[in-house]
């Protein structure tokens, strides 16, 4: 079983992640901080040159999070979900697995130098 995880922090990368998909095969991948479009377009260059039929999972209450995968979606349940995570459930290969998915927000943060004195 393979799973991917990539923060695209909104970026339009759609031929970089196509790439990736194409290249690795995941059977389950993750994606946060992507727009519906970006990640429509992807599965449109992926389909079109994958033997695999990737598809959405629908995953109405975590916009933060798409997940896309090549297995059944008629054995996925999603069991809970909030605006930063998604719990999933499904069956592969008659072995039951759960996934948890979690947006982390991402930031930069700055170090100002400083000195000290002693008095």
């Amino acid at each position: 079983m393979k799973f991917l995880f990539w923060n695209m922090q909104k970026k339009e990368l759609s031929d970089q992640l196509a790439e990736l998909i194409l290249e690795n095969k995941p059977d389950i991948a993750c994606f946060a901080e992507s727009t519906q479009e970006i990640i429509e377009n992807t599965l449109t260059i992926v389909n079109k040159t994958s033997t695999s039929n990737y598809s959405l999972i629908n995953n109405p209450g975590c916009d933060k999070l798409k997940i896309i995968t090549r297995l059944d979606k008629a054995h996925f349940d999603l069991l809970n979900q909030s605006k930063d995570f998604s719990l999933l459930r499904f069956i592969s290969g008659g072995k039951r697995f759960y996934q948890i998915n979690y947006w982390f927000c991402s930031f930069t943060v700055e170090i100002k130098s400083f000195s000290r004195t002693n008095s």
